[in-house]
């Protein structure tokens, strides 16, 4: 019943602030960030409760679990995602995708021992990522660039997205809502403890904070926009298609 709720209340809200969407992505030179005063304001609250909580909890998570489980953990979330990127596909018309999301849910919950492997990676299944925000994206609807307390960069859309996905997956019909944001919160330490290293590289190189992460979110969703609008590759059609090649005759350079 509350999340019932907790939906209709961003359905309403959701219908509020789209009014007021773009119909063209954000560029370098208009990111669609009407909100940065009060995002720059988030940001370093998120920074603090990161230095305080997330990061220190991310540390300890690193020295206590080997790498092979937390790569198992990571396998495991991504999985989990894969019934909400099938129902975006679909919404986004989408075919190919959607057959190759389907495909390597089924084959890493079988033969993946419920996603922690990923055997669907060596029968060239593509690694794929799709969300309702994405979906807004595709009818043409862009909205401006939103930071969230805690979860972090976001678009009004994508953040909106988060309970319309949620109802999209299948984790609603066997993990209750509050064992919901258990996980959640267990895939973001791992996340988080998988940036860390990262963050060593680039921290020192960073002159704004704020504009690099508001960059790199934007370049990662206009990314993975434009790779839903291609067909999955498989790199098995090509071997086909050498195979043919292989097939035909030699031309005859000198015919009679």
């Amino acid at each position: 019943m509350l999340g019932r709720k907790f939906f209709i209340l961003c359905t309403l809200l959701g219908c509020a602030l789209l009014s007021g969407c773009y119909t063209m992505p954000a560029t370098t030179s208009d990111p669609h960030d009407p909100f940065q005063h009060l995002n720059r304001d988030t940001t370093r609250m998120n920074t603090k409760l990161d230095n305080l909580i997330v990061k220190p909890a991310a540390k300890e998570y690193v020295k206590i679990i080997p790498y092979f489980i937390r790569k198992g953990v990571g396998n495991f979330f991504d999985n989990l995602d894969k019934p909400e990127q099938f129902a975006n596909d679909l919404l986004q018309g989408h075919g190919q995708w959607a057959m190759n999301d389907a495909w390597s849910f089924v084959v890493n919950t079988t033969v993946g021992v419920g996603g922690l492997f990923t055997p669907s990676k060596a029968i060239d299944l593509q690694p794929h990522e799709n969300d309702f925000g994405l979906t807004l994206n595709q009818w043409n609807i862009y909205t401006a660039y939103f930071v969230l307390p805690i979860v972090g960069p976001r678009t009004i859309g994508s953040s909106l997205a988060i309970p319309v996905d949620y109802y999209l997956g299948v984790t609603q019909f066997f993990v209750p809502l509050r064992y919901s944001i258990i996980l959640n919160m267990i895939y973001g330490i791992n996340a988080r403890a998988n940036l860390l290293n990262a963050e060593k590289t680039a921290g020192g190189l960073i002159f704004d904070k704020y504009i690099f992460y508001r960059s790199a979110y934007l370049q990662r969703r206009a990314y993975l926009e434009k790779l839903n609008k291609q067909q999955p590759y498989y790199s098995f059609e090509d071997a086909e298609q050498n195979q043919d090649a292989d097939a035909l005759p030699p031309l005859d350079e000198n015919p009679q």
